[in-house]
């Protein structure tokens, strides 16, 4: 066999390199090949010399507004805003939020694409950003309303409102519904302590109706004294789902569609409403990425941060920001909604500002634990196949700590079982699975057999099921699937979590039929919106009260 040397160099690397420098030059060489595929591959578009001479006059335009616009620099610090995210320049081609193909920014909204101001663009087609501007945007010296306009305006929207509640049957019925939440009774209190104080915090429980009512009653109250044209009202939800469904409901609720005077926006979708006398639901981040462009919030005049409670980092960064600016905001109302319990943390960091405490609605509740569950349904778990760790885990960094906090659980566990035991207070087969029974899993063939138990005896309704984690929520999902008694179609199924789609996620908010039992496991059904009818509450089976969170230090 002949040796070719120029054979063995053609597909390797120049001689005199070895060790590192071969990787190296292997790691380059995969770079350039990548860099040369990725130009090959790139999509090649076409554009009608039509669509060009548009741009080309679009940004003429701008360019030469740019240029003879005195008045740019003084305007943006007097906050002449007309937009929901930024502060241009009257007459100059007006950012605003892309519904579909604008580029994701940090916070997780949509980069502005550029819109031109109303009037000043008529080749451009009326859209929903054009519809941003229909009481602000351009035309006028200011880019604002004349105080003219905004008399006007609102006694437009008084109008409407003592309209619709004289003719609007929708209206009326869901005003029944209304006037029978625990804050509608409070609502001349909870006004009056936001008329007096630049910051509140209001706690409640769940079914109280803060999330919905709060924005409402700010807004009603405003179009009765005659400024409802000088109300724009920012609530933020921490979840996509709560943003969305709370914006439905309290359009529904007001005997109106979407994007009138209640909208919502979450990432790369949005509804907006009507710029002026109008309610805005939507995430913390949305909010976040809004003050990037303006940090005052100028054209804002509430601002409802609900369920601060849950102390996500988002959150609490937003809060820390909106106390900084508030000196220089007077003007600007901060509405803090949280659980009872966090109530007077919020408090203390604004500097003691009053608590409002809007009592709830009390419902019958049976509490059943693990002992209880297990003779209703009569499961059997097998006995466990426990292994003990390796000997080499105790030398971990923690794990001697880890190890002896297991012993202890495991000894209280002992001694509580023959506590039942000597009581006789529940059958031996009772004492004998909770003996069974793996504390580290969550038994899911034990709510399986509870979920079936409750729809055999309960009444008709619905069941909501909370697990930790996506992992547990598609195993149970398939598991009641492929269970011949949930074949029939008496019987909705619904698993939900935060990463599924929006539009998936949106299925469990409408009644459930009459005849069906709803089942779906969320974290995030605890937020924001409360669903009726539920028949039962399977929370954490697991016997001690543990539970997966998500942490950040």
């Amino acid at each position: 066999m002949s040796y070719n040397p120029q054979r063995k160099r053609g597909g390797g690397p120049p001689s005199g390199l070895s060790g590192k420098a071969i990787g190296m030059y292997y790691k380059n060489k995969g770079q350039e090949k990548k860099q040369e595929r990725e130009k090959n591959e790139r999509a090649v578009v076409t554009i009608s010399g039509e669509a060009q001479q548009n741009i080309s006059r679009i940004l003429n335009d701008v360019r030469l507004e740019s240029l003879t616009d005195g008045h740019h620099v003084e305007q943006q610090q007097q906050g002449h805003s007309s937009s929901w995210f930024s502060d241009p320049a009257p007459g100059s081609a007006t950012p605003g939020p892309s519904s579909s193909w604008g580029s994701e920014g940090a916070c997780g909204v949509g980069q502005p694409t550029g819109q031109a101001a109303s009037g000043s663009h008529p080749h451009l087609p009326m859209g929903g950003l054009q519809r941003l501007h229909q009481w602000g945007g351009g035309g006028g010296e200011t880019g604002r309303l004349d105080s003219e306009k905004l008399e006007r305006l609102s006694r437009d929207m008084k109008a409407e409102l003592h309209r619709r509640r004289q003719t609007n049957t929708k209206y009326q019925k869901m005003m029944e519904f209304r006037q029978k939440l625990p804050s509608w009774e409070k609502q001349e209190e909870i006004l009056e302590l936001i008329r007096e104080n630049q910051v509140v915090v209001l706690s409640g429980e769940t079914g109280c109706g803060k999330t919905t009512q709060v924005p409402q009653f700010i807004l009603e109250d405003a179009v009765e004294r005659g400024f409802g044209a000088q109300i724009q009202i920012i609530c933020t939800q921490p979840r996509r789902i709560s943003a969305i469904s709370v914006a439905k409901r309290v359009a529904e609720e007001r005997g109106e569609r979407l994007g009138g005077s209640v909208g919502f926006q979450i990432r790369l979708e949005n509804q907006l409403p009507d710029q002026r006398g109008s309610i805005l639901y939507c995430t913390t981040g949305i909010l976040l990425r809004r003050m990037i462009n303006d940090s005052l919030l100028r054209e804002v005049s509430h601002v409802v941060l609900d369920e601060v409670h849950e102390r996500s980092v988002q959150s609490d960064f937003l809060i820390i920001v909106l106390r900084d600016i508030l000196p220089h905001r007077p003007d600007l109302k901060v509405i803090l909604m949280s659980a009872t319990l966090n109530a007077e943390l919020f408090s203390q960091y604004f500097g003691g500002v009053p608590m409002y405490n809007i009592p709830s609605v009390v419902f019958p509740v049976a509490r059943y634990f693990l002992e209880d569950v297990l003779q209703m349904t009569r499961f059997c778990p097998p006995p466990p196949t426990r292994r003990g760790p390796p000997s080499w885990v105790r030398h971990l960094r923690g794990q001697a700590e880890a190890m002896e906090k297991k012993r202890t659980e495991e000894q209280e566990r002992a001694e509580y079982i023959a506590s039942l035991e000597a009581k006789r207070t529940y059958p031996p087969y009772v004492v004998e699975a909770l003996r069974n029974m793996d504390g580290d899993q969550v038994p899911l063939e034990l709510m399986l057999e509870l979920v079936k138990t409750i729809c055999r005896e309960g009444e008709l309704g619905a069941i909501l099921v909370f697990l930790p984690g996506w992992d547990t929520i598609s195993k149970l999902h398939d598991m009641l699937k492929s269970d011949p008694v949930f074949r029939s179609r008496n019987y909705l199924i619904i698993p939900l979590h935060s990463l599924m789609p929006t539009s998936f996620q949106q299925s469990v908010l409408p009644d459930t039929p009459a005849g069906e039992y709803e089942w779906c496991p969320p974290h995030l059904a605890e937020t924001s919106l409360t669903i009726d009818a539920w028949l039962g509450l399977c929370h954490r089976l697991r016997g001690e009260g543990r539970r997966k969170r998500m942490m950040c230090d």
